[in-house]
């Protein structure tokens, strides 16, 4: 069963929640997604002409919040804005995978946002990283990318009949290096085994 791997208070986002709610209040688009450990607050679907000012309101809400709850931190990804507890980072999952499939285990990440970045940092040298969506607008420790959450599904179909050793064709997509290596992480790419 699921433990939380932190100790803490998560109601504390509670009187943060409804103040981004007020925020978001009247503007289509805005959304505000309550987590266990953190808030997001989506911005995607909002007019071009509202998302400046939106998106400083949000940031000032969030900033007076976070000025007097210590232990969060505020994290500014492709239109979404998450305040999370600073303890609680995606790569804790890793070492909990490990534990249960044992060490030898490998491990596919994906991920398409900057809240992913520790995880994928977090992988051991054998385990892969592919980064879901384009790849060149900022800096990640994926070595793989996928271009969409289409091409996405595409390829874990393919990869779970391939597993499953049902009769497969070629994939119709298959995740490509990504462009830029960053220094210090993974090795070389090595090609798909079909």
């Amino acid at each position: 069963a699921w433990q939380s791997a932190v100790a803490g208070d998560p109601s504390a986002l509670s009187e943060l929640a409804e103040h981004l709610e007020k925020v978001a209040d009247g503007v289509k688009g805005a959304v505000v997604e309550r987590k266990f450990w953190s808030l997001g607050f989506h911005y995607r679907g909002v007019p071009v002409r509202e998302k400046t000012g939106l998106l400083v309101a949000a940031q000032a809400v969030a900033r007076n919040w976070i000025a007097n709850h210590q232990g969060f931190e505020v994290l500014e990804s492709s239109q979404l804005l998450e305040i999370r507890l600073a303890a609680v980072r995606k790569s804790l999952a890793v070492p909990w995978i490990l534990e249960r499939a044992g060490e030898s285990a490998r491990i596919l990440a994906l991920g398409d946002d900057i809240t992913d970045e520790d995880m994928f940092q977090a992988l051991h040298p054998a385990d892969e990283a592919i980064l879901v969506g384009e790849a060149k607008k900022r800096h990640t420790a994926a070595r793989w990318n996928l271009g969409s959450p289409a091409d996405t599904v595409t390829f874990l179909c393919w990869a779970h009949n391939a597993r499953a050793e049902v009769p497969t064709s070629p994939p119709a997509v298959l995740p490509v290096p990504v462009s830029v290596p960053q220094p210090g992480l993974h090795a070389a790419p090595i090609g798909p085994a079909y």
